[in-house]
């Protein structure tokens, strides 16, 4: 006789419920499962990863995780829009909340203050201010490039 799985063959030739992780087992389910993993609704023990708070009540997640998201008892990674030149993300909804210094937060994204236009999928700058030349997607002031010209054209070079 053999039994499906997380089922063994007892000494009286009955399949009964068998989980590594499962410190109370019944017949055909688990009635407590070892620390850090919990009971599904079909008596099946989970691990709780990336959880930083146990509720012992239930042996459940009640906090997860820098990165992670409290969902139906477990931690589920956050998916997060990687934004360039951010400090700080909302671990929640995954968006940029606090930019690097000189730049800016429009709708999420971060834009350096020196852009006049800039995409608004990624922030990367289309154009700057009077004064600075955009170099690969980069604002530059002028005078950086040649400190002892007075005019330049839209190229950066000296006119």
């Amino acid at each position: 006789m053999t039994c499906n799985s997380n089922f063994t063959l007892n000494s009286n030739n009955y399949c009964q419920y068998s989980d590594p992780n499962c410190v109370l087992p019944a017949a055909t389910k688990c009635n407590q499962c070892a620390f850090g993993y919990f009971i599904t609704s079909s008596g099946m023990c989970i691990q709780l990863k990336n959880c930083t708070v146990i509720n012992l009540l239930n042996n459940s997640c009640s906090q997860c995780d820098s990165g992670y998201t409290l969902s139906q008892g477990t931690c589920v990674q956050i998916l997060i829009t990687v934004t360039l030149n951010c400090q700080n993300y909302n671990s929640l909804t995954g968006k940029c909340i606090a930019c690097s210094l000189g730049y800016s937060l429009i709708n999420s994204i971060c834009v350096s203050t020196l852009c006049k236009t800039y995409s608004a999928v990624n922030g990367v700058c289309l154009s700057c201010y009077t004064g600075y030349i955009l170099i690969n997607s980069t604002c530059i002031a002028a005078q950086q490039l040649d400190p002892y010209c007075e005019t330049f054209n839209v190229n950066g070079k000296c006119s």
